[in-house]
């Protein structure tokens, strides 16, 4: 075996969370969701995003060279695209456990079922990616419905971060 193959497997696998037995791709989506808990804090969102475009074309080159390796056109070990798939669910999300796993179950629910055009893609990476585009919007919409006080809303290419605004309390007496 040769550094070109090591590398990819360790990639692709994230770090061989993907050789686990059972349900490898919900063990990468939680792997990411740990990580993301404690790196999301010491990066901005645009860094987030960044580093989560990174692993995105790095999960591509990976995942090609597996497939063409263990000659299989869908190796369930090559979790990358949980990885960033998990983590474009996460982008924006208030930074709290429990949206976390909000975002993780929505992720899960779309990852698995694909709904409309996440049929359509032959590389997985791209079915994963599209899963977590659903997921997002759809957190954040539970995280407004949840808090009954106004919400501002910033928008950072096209994903929306909503954070709440206390209302002013005014005191008639």
């Amino acid at each position: 075996m040769n550094l070109r193959y090591k590398a990819a497997e360790f990639i692709g696998t994230v770090a061989y969370v993907g050789r686990l037995p059972v349900a490898p791709g919900t063990w990468g989506s939680l792997a990411a969701l740990i990580v993301w808990y404690f790196l999301k804090p010491t990066i901005s969102d645009p860094l987030f995003l960044l580093i989560n475009g990174a692993i995105f074309f790095m999960g591509i080159a990976a995942s090609e060279i597996l497939i063409e390796e263990w000659n299989d056109t869908d190796p369930k070990a090559v979790v990358i695209d949980e990885w960033v798939g998990m983590w474009i669910a996460l982008y924006l999300v208030p930074h709290d456990l429990f949206w976390g796993c909000v975002a993780f179950f929505l992720f899960r629910i779309f990852d698995i079922f694909k709904p409309m055009l996440g049929r359509n893609f032959t590389q997985e990476i791209m079915s994963a990616a599209l899963g977590g585009v659903y997921a997002q919007p759809t957190t954040v919409i539970h995280f407004k419905s949840v808090f009954k006080e106004p919400i501002k809303a910033k928008t950072y290419l096209g994903f929306t971060k909503f954070m709440i605004s206390k209302k002013k309390s005014s005191n008639k007496s």
